[in-house]
């Protein structure tokens, strides 16, 4: 049995993430911040024998010890899925902007994924694939809209660790990736892809991803994006 390791997984994408590699026979260890909003996971995860719940906050590594004793006890990870993030301010003005409030964008968006990464990556196996759920909205070259200022940026700064961790861990494969405008809590109702949708996309393309394409940036049907 393969292992993963799901941030975020208490609802939206990671939920639909943990279910999917569950249901495909993985063993899924899903992170999630407070039980409140993670009320599906975890009843989930309590009638899955394959899918274990820790709480973590990915802006406090003192808060990884439950993680890190079930990381020891799987021993091994195949793959590490970095979905946890917030949206930030949407004031598209700078003259308005909370810059202090930006603190905690980049905290969760950005070095969130860094402090995880950070503890399980000496446990990824050899060939395995360490994926980000970045957004179309780090990307420099499509941004013609402006506005959303700290997301943008910590977004832009996640794709760029993600492009130095490719040439550190030669032996895995480390991709950034582009789920959507999906119809979650962060994307809202009018979002035009469904949970379901994003989910099944990401989990095809992590699945069949390969060492050939670590360092880059992909959407969820699998298309190569702008940086």
């Amino acid at each position: 049995m393969k292992n993963v390791v799901i941030t975020g997984a208490g609802r939206g994408i990671g939920l639909a993430l943990a279910k999917l590699y569950s249901e495909n026979g993985f063993k899924v260890l899903g992170t999630y911040r407070k039980e409140d909003s993670a009320k599906d996971f975890l009843a989930f995860a309590k009638e899955s024998k394959n899918v274990i719940a820790v709480t973590a906050d990915v802006t406090d590594a003192n808060s990884f010890s439950a993680l890190q004793a079930e990381i020891k006890k799987m021993g091994t990870v195949d793959i590490l899925i970095n979905n946890s993030g917030i949206i930030g301010d949407k004031e598209s003005s700078l003259l308005k902007f909370d810059i202090e409030k930006s603190l905690e964008v980049f905290q969760v968006n950005t070095l969130g994924p860094m402090r995880i990464t950070k503890l399980i990556a000496p446990f990824m196996n050899n060939g395995g694939t360490i994926a980000h759920i970045s957004s179309m909205m780090g990307s420099i070259q499509d941004n013609s809209s402006g506005g959303y200022y700290d997301y943008r940026m910590s977004k832009a700064a996640l794709n760029m660790f993600n492009s130095c961790l490719a040439k550190e861990f030669k032996n895995l494969t480390c991709l950034v990736l582009h789920p959507g405008w999906v119809q979650t809590d962060m994307g809202g109702a009018g979002a035009s892809v469904k949970v379901s949708e994003s989910a099944s996309g990401l989990y095809d393309v992590i699945l069949k991803a390969s060492l050939q394409q670590t360092g880059q940036f992909i959407d969820f049907r699998g298309k190569h994006l702008p940086w």
